[in-house]
């Protein structure tokens, strides 16, 4: 019998396994409604877990859901099995959609409780075991995950028993759990992950957590270590938050993370907490990816030479992912910088990859988009005119949005609301050091610069030395710093901000132009070399900053105010 009548015979009566009448009722049913024009379409606009005959399905009791659970692996590995002997067939009589049907069934089954009694669970996992080993389906393409979770809610109540402890350290060296990378399915690194803090907990029962360390890479080597030195009790409120970002693949974190994380920061004292991981992102905001060249050899004397690029490892974005979401908790100007920061660098452009790592940026414009003021929103606002990825832009502006209906304020207000002056003046701000001032000056887009005067008004061209045996003097002068790299990019932003503004007609009352342009201290350095136009009645007269006044006189003569 050929491959094709094979194929032809497994979905239309003579199957090669044994038949429950009952079962295959229901799934034809779910198979037909699915694909209610019976043709050779594989897409289908439907979704499955809003069908009829999967609701009826659903109704069902555990027992008779457990039972199709384990009737379905079998014509869905014969139907791998056949697959995979040749690729190059059509499929008869529908069979991929019924194929696909019954995969998606399995896998919506699994999601829910179903009362499986841990013998159940086990033999079910070593059945998607055996299917590998059998070239039938691969065991990741199985929903291992959501076989472990079901293991999980008996564990739950009944504990860890011998017999699972010995299945779970056996599945622990299964060749199967040790692939490091897979792109499609169930990520079995984070099963691996499950099962080793299964095993860990079942042999101390002390309270300790099971350890997690990062996977290798350039991060991993400065965060293990750090942990690792940790007294007991720090070491498992950090383990056990690792084991949180690790879950981290969603598009926003639950409620119940964010509460489950807040706490454990709360253990671990929230000083502490953001020193050491304030300490990791500026470690990791200034990383360059690594290059790494290939060549292909084709074998007929041609080679193709090419790169590729890693910044870290997959696993590790992750976390990264789940840490930057933990820092939702905290609102001070340190924090939301170094986050701004990340997010610049997440999506800075890696040749042949795009972004470097977009998860980490979209997690980063989350918490900047839920701070509390404006802070948060401000970097947002000036991230908006530096990313060059429409989707993104388009998250942005759905928080700067969002914050502008709270204060019932228009975007473009709010975006002006939110524009840090950093304590300049006309564009100047000075430090004190004792006797000695450090005086920052804006001179020109991207040229900010610091002078040292000393006590009795002459410049110094270099750093007082005393300033290096100060902790205050030495984190004042850093702040310093920081703040120009801060306002170069402001700068920047600003001007590019106003260029647009005509795009959206905007007007403003002379109190709020004088708030947010002339009067602010940042904004004015850009602001003065403009010219403006300014109506009063049907009347309109245009005007330029006057440096020796330090006002727009004859505009405020025009509009009737005292200059």
């Amino acid at each position: 019998m050929g491959l094709k009548d094979k194929l032809t015979n497994i979905f239309s009566g003579n199957k090669g396994y044994q038949i429950n009448s009952q079962l295959e009722e229901v799934i034809n049913r779910l198979i037909k409604e699915y694909y209610p024009n019976n043709n050779n379409s594989f897409w289908s606009d439907k979704s499955m877990g809003k069908l009829e005959s999967y609701i009826d399905i659903k109704s069902k009791d555990n027992e008779f859901k457990r039972e199709l659970v384990f009737y379905l692996i079998e014509p869905i590995n014969y139907y791998n099995r056949l697959h995979r002997k040749n690729q190059n067939y059509t499929h008869p009589n529908n069979a991929f959609q019924q194929q696909y049907v019954r995969s998606e069934l399995f896998a919506l089954l699994m999601r829910s409780n179903l009362g499986f009694s841990l013998s159940e669970v086990i033999e079910l996992i070593k059945k998607f075991k055996v299917s590998d080993e059998s070239h039938k389906k691969k065991f990741v393409d199985w929903p291992i995950g959501f076989a472990i979770q079901q293991l999980e809610r008996i564990i739950k109540k009944e504990g860890v028993t011998d017999e699972l402890k010995v299945f779970l350290q056996g599945m622990l060296k299964w060749p199967q759990l040790k692939q490091t990378k897979y792109y499609w399915g169930t990520d079995l690194e984070k099963v691996k992950v499950k099962i080793e803090k299964l095993v860990f907990e079942s042999e101390n029962t002390d309270g300790s957590v099971a350890p997690y360390n990062l996977p290798d890479d350039r991060l991993a080597a400065i965060v293990n270590p750090e942990i690792e030195k940790l007294k007991l009790e720090e070491q498992n409120h950090w383990y056990s938050l690792f084991h949180l970002f690790i879950k981290a693949t969603g598009s926003k974190p639950s409620a119940k993370y964010l509460k489950s994380t807040s706490a454990l920061m709360d253990d671990i004292g929230s000083a502490k907490y953001k020193k050491l991981v304030h300490a990791w992102l500026e470690f990791v905001i200034p990383l360059k990816e690594i290059e790494t060249p290939h060549v292909h050899d084709y074998g007929d004397g041609t080679t193709y030479e090419y790169s590729s690029y890693d910044f870290l490892h997959e696993k590790n974005t992750i976390f990264l992912k789940g840490l930057v979401w933990s820092l939702s908790k905290f609102h001070d100007s340190k924090t939301l910088s170094l986050v701004a920061k990340l997010t610049e660098r997440s999506f800075k452009k890696i040749p042949g990859v795009g972004p470097t790592a977009a998860g980490v940026g979209n997690a980063c414009i989350y918490v900047l988009g839920n701070t509390k003021g404006l802070e948060g929103i401000s970097h947002l606002s000036r991230l908006k005119l530096k990313i060059k990825q429409n989707n993104t832009k388009k998250l942005i502006e759905k928080y700067i949005e969002s914050s502008s209906e709270k204060l019932g304020v228009s975007t473009s207000e709010i975006e002006e609301l939110s524009i840090p002056d950093f304590g300049l003046v006309h564009g100047f701000k000075s430090y004190s050091f004792d006797d000695y001032s450090l005086e920052l000056k804006i001179e020109g887009l991207g040229k900010v610069i610091l002078s040292w005067i000393k006590p009795g008004g002459g410049m110094q061209k270099t750093t007082p030395s005393f300033i290096k045996n100060s902790a205050k003097h030495k984190q004042t002068h850093k702040r310093a710093k920081e703040d120009v790299a801060q306002i170069k990019k402001y700068l920047t932003a600003q001007r590019d901000r106003i260029d647009r503004s005509y795009l959206y007609d905007r007007i403003w009352t002379f109190e709020n132009f004088s708030k947010f342009y002339l009067n602010h201290g940042l904004v004015n350095f850009v602001a003065k070399d403009l010219v403006w136009e300014f109506k009063k009645g049907d009347s309109f007269i245009a005007a330029l900053w006057q440096e020796k006044s330090g006002k727009t006189s004859i505009v405020m003569s025009y509009l009737g105010l005292q200059t």
